[in-house]
């Protein structure tokens, strides 16, 4: 919306109808925007994140939700569920999109969700959609405001989903805070 800058007196007056409104309605207000996920946006461009406790990339830690695995797997389904499922969660909190270029998954889903705890990435191209003026997807998450905790699923020095890089990551996530059972 484009308008004309408003004087000292004009400010004045929307600031006595803002109180009133505030007044009234603050409580319906910030319900709806809680549901509409908007109320992060609104604390931010007061200047107050903190108020819900939110991490420095913006994100509110959501540590009982969603874990995404994304990336080539260089193992089974069944053994990444087995992995995840002997630190005790159930299969219902693990999303796996499990090809190497995974086209299929909108990595803007995960922004500002409420759904998802933390995402565990492993081999894909660097050259996606999605990745807009970051060098690759899996950067783009982990340094854009409001994404979840981003892990790099990693075998010594490269990107590989095992079940060891899965466990480490776990293993880090639980300790750190970022996720819980």
């Amino acid at each position: 919306m484009q308008y004309l800058p408003l004087d000292a007196d004009e400010i004045v007056e929307l600031e006595e109808k803002l109180l009133a409104i505030f007044r009234e309605d603050l409580h319906i207000i910030l319900l709806n925007l809680n549901r509409t996920e908007q109320l992060g946006n609104l604390l931010s461009l007061l200047g107050h994140p903190e108020l819900l406790g939110i991490n420095d990339n913006g994100y509110v830690p959501l540590t009982d939700r969603t874990i995404v695995i994304l990336g080539n797997s260089s193992i089974s389904v069944n053994d990444i569920l087995k992995t995840i499922s002997k630190f005790g969660f159930p299969k219902e909190r693990v999303e796996l999109h499990l090809e190497y270029k995974p086209n299929g998954f909108n990595i803007d889903a995960l922004k500002y969700s409420i759904n998802y705890s933390l995402v565990l990435v492993g081999p894909m191209p660097h050259s996606m959609e999605g990745k807009d003026e970051y060098s690759s997807i899996i950067n783009r998450m982990e340094k854009e405001a409001g994404f979840p905790p981003v892990k790099r699923l990693m075998a010594g020095e490269e990107l590989k989903i095992t079940k060891t890089s899965i466990k480490n990551a776990i293993d880090d996530a639980l300790s750190r805070g970022l996720i819980t059972l």
